[in-house]
């Protein structure tokens, strides 16, 4: 069938008058409903075709979208990972100042008793 599918352009430019003329003056049919149903169709054709380019249009953004959304999620996952190792960082940091801290305490400590047995 669709090898056989006319284009649309050529069924709107197709001077359908003769056969028309012909169904009114040899049939019973009313060629008038029947050009008002071919306009018909022809408008439906015209519409179907614009819907399929705003189908297209959609799918070329929608998958534009898709791309930013897949964008976006690796960002944020690199920026959780980053957010993970500036934890760490700071966690181990923490754990080097209270080291730091407790030797400190420490070695306050031994020289105030070393200065108070000194003292004695």
């Amino acid at each position: 069938m669709d090898a056989e599918r006319l284009d649309l352009e050529t069924v709107k430019q197709y001077d359908d008058s003769w056969w028309l003329a012909y169904l009114k003056e040899n049939t019973v049919f009313d060629t008038e409903q029947i050009k008002a149903h071919i306009d018909f169709l022809i408008e439906q054709a015209e519409r179907v075709q614009e819907l399929e380019k705003e189908i297209e249009r959609y799918k070329e953004f929608s998958g534009r979208l898709q791309l930013r959304n897949d964008n976006l999620t690796e960002a944020l996952q690199d920026r959780d990972e980053e957010i993970k190792r500036l934890r760490q960082a700071l966690e181990n940091i923490k754990f080097e100042e209270e080291q730091n801290l407790e030797g400190y305490r420490s070695t306050v400590y031994d020289l105030a008793c070393g200065a108070l047995e000194g003292a004695k």
